[in-house]
């Protein structure tokens, strides 16, 4: 069977996890936090995110309130940009 990449120089990446495996990876507040988000998030970013803050940081609280502050924000830009076209 053909595949449909076409012709690219491109590397093709193979997941070792799926996203279902990833999402239940996640710490239970994680978890919890991309139930009720609004946006599209990926439990891959969401974890890289997290393991950055977390050696940082240590602080998961802090860590869940800057993803909101972030959503916040991407939820304001995409409304101006809404408005801006219309």
């Amino acid at each position: 069977m053909r595949s449909n990449r076409g012709n690219t120089n491109l590397r093709i990446r193979r997941r070792k996890l799926n996203s279902f495996q990833e999402f239940d990876l996640l710490p239970e507040q994680l978890r919890k936090w991309l139930r009720n988000v609004v946006l599209p998030w990926s439990a891959r970013f969401v974890s890289r995110v997290y393991q950055r803050v977390i050696t940082t940081t240590g602080n998961v609280s802090f860590f869940i309130a800057e993803l909101e502050r972030f959503q916040e924000l991407q939820l304001v830009k995409a409304e101006q940009k809404g408005h801006s076209n219309g």
